[in-house]
């Protein structure tokens, strides 16, 4: 391989989204175990056994699998998409125990219930579905309820 080949190797940008901070591989590296099944799934080698060629070194390729680090472009578009849609990773606060009954519904949807399965539902339902149970570590055994379930 000639030095004009080595430096045709594309440059990988990734960042890590957690502390922004990125990082450029331009090259190949030799893995050294052999290919795997899902390797030849990913496309990293043809067959099982086969040397395996990665375009960043093997911690990185494996932080990048785990999806520790994103591409760079990948990161910067849902960023733009988070900023368009207004959505965030934050979650969503309980509505009041007097809110409206739609306002339960949403939030029940947003908590991953179906639309179908909420609208069903009544509020005080929905709101009993999400209540906190209280637990009092300090309280005796219910007796009666253990002796139900031998």
């Amino acid at each position: 391989m000639t030095a004009a080949q080595k430096t045709e190797w594309p440059v990988v940008a990734l960042v890590n989204p957690e502390t922004g901070a990125e990082f450029h591989f331009r090259g190949r590296w030799l893995r050294g175990s052999p290919a795997t099944l899902t390797d030849v799934k990913k496309g990293r080698a043809k067959f099982v056994g086969d040397k395996v060629y990665l375009n960043m070194p093997q911690g990185v390729q494996a932080q990048f699998d785990k999806g520790i680090l994103q591409l760079v472009s990948d990161h910067e578009a849902r960023q733009q998409l988070e900023e368009a849609s207004g959505l965030r990773n934050e979650p969503v606060p309980q509505p009041a125990g007097n809110a409206s009954r739609e306002t339960w519904i949403s939030y029940a949807v947003s908590q991953g219930m179906s639309y179908e399965e909420a609208s069903a539902l009544g509020r005080d339902q929905i709101r009993a579905r999400f209540a906190q149970p209280v637990f009092d570590p300090d309280a005796p055994p219910d007796m009666a309820q253990l002796n139900e379930n031998p």
